[in-house]
């Protein structure tokens, strides 16, 4: 029996409870262990319709476990003690990202606290998310995505994360320091003519040309380069757009962008995307996850 699980089948329903209420159901290499060996029984048994992974207590899960880590004052000490105890963890993340998406059965994650860091990670490998009110999802995404890479791809992945913020360096260089010297225009927030007549909720509005947004360039640079190389690893690497548009978005609703300057921003970081992932794929290839055995016993 798992010692970190609770494992339930109610008929074609099968629930599987994070039960380290007292840690905040963290993850380490025996948690991340024992959550393989079940979805792999559920995987194996052609009854299950139906997967739910929930969290006992307030958590859904916190992340990695900070255990060892936890006394220590030294930087270079904690960070040595957090790197031994949790070795792997962000591997075996990975491979149970890949387990829950290839499972037939429908997989809901009932998110009943707080999804952050893996525990977010692995919320988002399934088929329908189910959060309640006082959910909180949270990841340093940008981390996450580059430990994620390397250590699953080695090399490959070594140069995807220079690749990707090679990409994201051009894109700032190319919006601020390009367009905004080659078409200047007055920000909503700067501009006297209209700022009685529009709600501001900035708390700072730059000087610099409000043309183009480079949020907007860079978020659309970066969401293109990832969809387009890791786009054979998950169907959901589309979804990345929809954070991007949020995150451009942001930008006309406090009032330092026009839509136009939004809309120009994300069309040039597009191309620059398009450029950058063509020049990876032609110099290392697709990306791609090793298949699991996906046969029943």
């Amino acid at each position: 029996m798992p010692e970190d699980f609770l494992y339930e089948k109610a008929g074609l329903v099968t629930t599987i409870t994070f039960n380290r209420p007292e840690r905040r159901n963290c993850m380490n290499r025996q948690v991340m262990t024992e959550l393989e060996d079940l979805l792999r029984d559920v995987r194996n048994d052609r009854e299950v319709r139906v997967l739910i992974v929930t969290g006992a207590g307030t958590a859904f899960s916190a992340g990695a476990d900070m255990t060892a880590a936890k006394g220590l004052t030294d930087p270079k000490e904690r960070m040595r003690a957090f790197s031994e105890h949790n070795s792997g963890v962000a591997r075996m993340v990975g491979r149970t990202f890949d387990h829950v998406s290839r499972l037939d059965c429908m997989t809901i994650a009932a998110v009943n606290g707080h999804a952050v860091g893996g525990g977010w990670a692995l919320a988002a490998a399934f088929d329908f998310v189910v959060a309640a009110e006082e959910a909180e999802f949270w990841v340093p995404f940008y981390l996450f995505l580059l430990v994620f890479i390397t250590l699953n791809f080695k090399i490959k992945g070594c140069w995807w994360a220079v690749s990707l913020i090679m990409t994201a360096i051009i894109g700032d260089l190319v919006s601020s320091h390009w367009m905004k010297n080659l078409i200047f225009r007055l920000r909503p927030c700067q501009d006297p003519a209209i700022a009685d007549n529009i709600r501001i909720l900035a708390n700072y509005c730059p000087v610099s040309s409000s043309f183009t947004s480079s949020h907007a360039c860079n978020h659309f640079a970066l969401a293109t380069f990832i969809f387009l190389t890791l786009r054979h690893t998950s169907r959901w690497w589309g979804a990345i757009f929809a954070w991007a548009f949020f995150v451009a978005y942001a930008q006309v609703y406090v009032g330092v962008h026009y839509p136009i300057d939004v809309a120009g921003g994300a069309l040039l970081g597009t191309l620059i995307g398009l450029g950058t992932s063509h020049l990876f794929r032609l110099q290392f290839g697709t990306l791609h996850l090793q298949p699991n055995n996906h046969s029943h016993a």
